[in-house]
């Protein structure tokens, strides 16, 4: 979901979303929501996080994604900590290398080209993986150093907090193939939905051969496909979610995150485009004739 209403209806539509059965429910990690709209209402991923926390009871919640340049890793694995302790251990954490150049120019923080940024992702999730299970973290890096940080409070959920990492240049992979539970391939904005798919697999491959290297057993990481950035008009019907959800899971994603349109955004056209009501009985009626198929 994107965070771009007050916050009583965000928590409204959390609140909606538990009550159809969505599994989890993600917020974007962003300082705004476009540098084409730098002015328009976006709300801080993580205080609402800890909000949402207190005011639901079973879905799980989480950023989708944390850029690791815009918060030291050792401050990530605090606020990841503590959500995990509001929700009664219902926290997934996403983390990826960040997108827009503008963004980072707004806070003074270095964009990186295109090998450095998955280079720093990778020793945030080296960190994050040892820091979310409440352990004291020492680590020298490029980017990061880290002398005995003490990570606490400890994880409600064991062994810590499940770690998404986005992303699908090569130090993304190799960072999620040796530290996370699941990897998230994000859609290209404009990107069709032939096209998306042709490069989930693609990626997805890479990322087979990733596991191998790091000796792990490839099936044992879970890919998510996050929808919706792309041409992807998965909420057309019915019949449209249960194609697009087929095709994903056939080619081997374990999870899919759906980008849904609030009706205030002026620069969204997703599900909700016909208005609030209609979206949400769009979701409602996918959640229970489709996703359940899968559960």
């Amino acid at each position: 979901m994107v965070q771009v209403v007050p916050f009583p209806d965000l928590l409204e539509d959390f609140l909606f979303a538990e009550s159809v059965g969505i599994r989890t429910g993600w917020l974007a990690d962003q300082f705004v929501v476009s540098p084409a709209a730098p002015d328009q209402m976006l709300l801080e991923a993580w205080t609402a996080l800890g909000a949402l926390a207190a005011r639901t009871g079973t879905i799980r919640l989480g950023t989708l994604v944390t850029n690791v340049a815009m918060r030291n890793p050792a401050w990530l694995a605090k606020q990841a900590l503590t959500v995990d302790h509001i929700s009664g251990g219902r926290l997934d954490l996403g983390i990826g290398a960040g997108y827009y150049a503008e963004e980072h120019a707004y806070m003074g923080i270095d964009f990186l080209d295109g090998r450095g940024r998955p280079r720093r992702l990778a020793e945030a999730a080296a960190i994050l993986d040892e820091g979310l299970r409440g352990q004291h973290v020492t680590f020298e890096g490029e980017h990061f150093r880290l002398h005995d940080a003490p990570m606490q409070p400890a994880p409600v959920q064991s062994p810590r907090v499940p770690l998404y990492v986005a992303g699908k240049a090569t130090p993304s992979l190799r960072a999620a193939a040796r530290h996370a539970d699941a990897w998230v391939l994000v859609g290209d904005p404009g990107q069709d939905a032939e096209a998306g798919l042709r490069v989930f697999k693609e990626a997805s491959a890479r990322l087979d051969e990733a596991c191998t290297e790091a000796g792990r057993d490839p099936a044992s990481l879970l890919r998510c496909y996050s929808a919706g950035f792309g041409d992807e008009p998965v909420f057309a019907s019915v019949d449209a979610a249960a194609h697009f959800v087929g095709r994903y899971v056939e080619a081997g994603a374990g999870e899919l995150c759906f980008y849904l349109a609030n009706p205030s955004d002026p620069l969204l056209a997703g599900m909700v485009a016909a208005g609030r009501a209609a979206g949400r009985d769009m979701l409602a009626r996918v959640a229970e004739e489709v996703f359940t198929q899968y559960r």
